[in-house]
C-alpha cells in the first residue's frame, strides 16, 4: 500500500489538466482510489459542491460493455445537513487518474441524491466535503 502511494503522489507531482486542482485522498485502495478537489468545494444556494475523482485498477463499464473507463471525473452536490449526495456532471475518461481520451462526459438536470450511509465510500466524500 506504502508504494502505491508513492506512485500515486509521484503521478500527481507531474502535473496535467487534471491535477490543476488541490486533489486530497478520500479513500485509497487498491481497485478504487476516491479523491475530492479541496480547491473546489463551494457553497451554491442550499448545496455544498465539490468535484470527485474516482480511478480504477481495472477499466469498469456502464451495464455489460458501454463505456469503458479507468477514472471517471464528477461534480457532485451535497445536501451536508441530510448526509446525502449526488452527482451533477461527469467525464469518464480512458486513462487512471483523470487521464486518456474522455469516452462520456454528460449531465443531469435535478440531481437525485442518496444516503451516503448506504455506502462506506459516500460516507467519507460527505465527511471529507462537509466537515
Amino acid at each position: 500500500m506504502k508504494t502505491a502511494t508513492l506512485v500515486l503522489a509521484a503521478i500527481l507531482s507531474l502535473g496535467g489538466s487534471a491535477f490543476a486542482a488541490d486533489w486530497s485522498m478520500v479513500s485509497p485502495g487498491k481497485d478504487e482510489t476516491v479523491m475530492v478537489d479541496r480547491a473546489s468545494i463551494h457553497q451554491d444556494g442550499p448545496v455544498t459542491k465539490a468535484w470527485v475523482m474516482h480511478s480504477y485498477s481495472e477499466a469498469r463499464t456502464i451495464g455489460d460493455t458501454m463505456f469503458p473507463h479507468r477514472s471517471r471525473v464528477a461534480l457532485y452536490e451535497f445536501q451536508c445537513a441530510l448526509d446525502k449526495l449526488g452527482i451533477a456532471q461527469w467525464s469518464m475518461n480512458s486513462g487512471e487518474l483523470g487521464g486518456g481520451t474522455t469516452v462520456w462526459a454528460d449531465h443531469v438536470n435535478g440531481v437525485s441524491f442518496y444516503q451516503a450511509a448506504l455506502d462506506p465510500v459516500s460516507a467519507k466524500l460527505v465527511t471529507a466535503v462537509c466537515g
